[in-house]
């Protein structure tokens, strides 16, 4: 017989638990496994979403800012890649597009990021805000597994 850390209800009794309160242990146990806990609240917000979709656009909201809050301190701008790498900034952005992390912004208004992250973009970058005199400048940057990445498939490129 399985042993959880909880019981299960039968299904008539689910309607009188609190579903917050399994959206709780769900997030709970997620952690418990490994999952970075941002990852695991932006999967409890999803589900808060799920039960009441009045609260969607609220959702949406505090998942952006969980994203654009997610450990920027370890953050690299394509300045700080290239440094490591060897190259311009310029150049670590053209390698971003080549290989499908970014793309350029049709968008060219003040404060608007200069490129957009793709599908394949967001599980290694995120767009973030940042004040930039008199207004707000949104940016992407990318977490340190970017450079591995593109150590890989530059490095016999350029060699």
């Amino acid at each position: 017989m399985l042993n959880l850390p909880f019981n299960l209800p039968g299904f008539n009794q689910l309607n009188t638990l609190s579903n917050v309160k399994w959206l709780n242990l769900i997030r709970d146990s997620l952690i418990d496994a490994g999952v970075p806990k941002t990852s695991a609240t932006s999967a409890y917000l999803a589900g808060i979403a799920h039960l009441n979709p009045a609260l969607t656009s609220v959702v949406e909201g505090a998942q952006e800012l969980l994203t654009n809050t997610d450990g920027s301190d370890e953050l690299l701008s394509p300045a700080e890649i290239g440094e490591q790498l060897g190259l311009t900034s310029i150049a670590v952005n053209q390698f971003l597009i080549g290989f499908g992390f970014q793309s350029p912004n049709p968008n060219k208004e003040k404060g608007a990021p200069r490129y957009l992250l793709t599908k394949r973009g967001e599980t290694h970058g995120i767009k973030v805000q940042e004040e930039a005199g008199s207004f707000i400048q949104y940016r992407l940057k990318w977490k340190p597994s970017i450079i591995d990445i593109l150590e890989a498939v530059i490095t016999p490129t350029v060699l």
